[in-house]
C-alpha cells in the first residue's frame, strides 16, 4: 500500500513560497502580502503574523529549515559513501560528492550572494557541507582551500552558465584536479 503524503501545514508552504521569493525578488523586493498570495491566504488579514513575528524572522526560519533539510540528504549521502582505497581514486569520489553537495545548496548560494550580509548563517552552512577533506585548519592545509576553491569555482560558474567552464564536464575537471593535487600533469 503506497504511503500517504501529508498535506505540508500553512507554516511550511510559507517558508516555501518565501524562500523562492527571497531567490528570485532579494530580501527588500519580497513583500509578506505576496507571500501570503502565493500561499493562498488572504493577503493583509495578518494570517501570516499568527506563524511569523515579522519578515526578518521568516527569513531566518526558512534559511534554517533548508539547511536542515540539505544537510539531512548529504548525511544519508556520506553515509552510504564508498570510498575506495586507491588515494586518487577516494580524491575524485570526494569531489564529485562534494558537487553534488553544493548543487543541494543552489538556492541558498543564490540568496546568499544577494543577502549574505543580512544571513551570514548560510555561509557557515555552505562549509559545513562540504565533505572533510582532512585534519586541521584550512589555513594550515593550502591545498585543501585550492581545492575547495576550484569546486565551487566550477560549481559557480555551472550554476551561472558555464562561464569559463562551459564546455569542461565535471568528469574532466575532476580529472584535471585530481591529476593537479596528486603530483600528476595532464597532457
Amino acid at each position: 500500500m503506497p504511503a500517504i503524503k501529508a498535506t505540508p501545514s500553512t507554516r511550511d508552504r510559507i517558508l516555501d513560497a518565501a524562500l523562492d521569493l527571497f531567490v528570485e525578488e532579494g530580501f527588500s523586493g519580497t513583500t509578506i502580502s505576496e507571500v501570503e498570495r502565493r500561499v493562498g491566504l488572504a493577503a493583509g488579514t495578518g494570517s501570516f503574523y499568527r506563524h511569523f513575528s515579522s519578515k526578518e524572522a521568516l527569513l531566518r526560519a526558512a534559511v534554517e529549515r533548508e539547511v536542515a533539510t540539505r544537510m539531512a540528504e548529504i548525511e544519508h549521502d556520506r553515509a552510504s559513501l564508498a570510498l575506495p582505497d586507491d588515494p586518487r581514486k577516494q580524491f575524485s569520489t570526494i569531489a564529485e560528492q562534494t558537487l553534488r553537495d553544493l548543487r543541494r545548496f543552489d538556492r541558498l548560494l543564490r540568496l546568499m550572494l544577494t543577502e549574505g550580509d543580512r544571513v551570514p548563517e548560510i555561509q557557515d552552512a555552505m562549509m559545513t557541507a562540504l565533505p572533510g577533506w582532512g585534519a586541521g585548519s584550512w589555513a594550515d592545509r593550502p591545498s585543501t582551500v585550492v581545492t575547495i576553491a576550484a569546486l565551487i569555482g566550477y560549481h559557480i560558474s555551472d550554476l551561472v552558465g558555464g562561464g569559463v567552464f562551459k564546455d569542461v564536464t565535471q568528469a574532466a575537471f575532476i580529472e584535471a584536479l585530481t591529476a593537479l593535487t596528486h603530483g600528476t600533469t595532464q597532457s
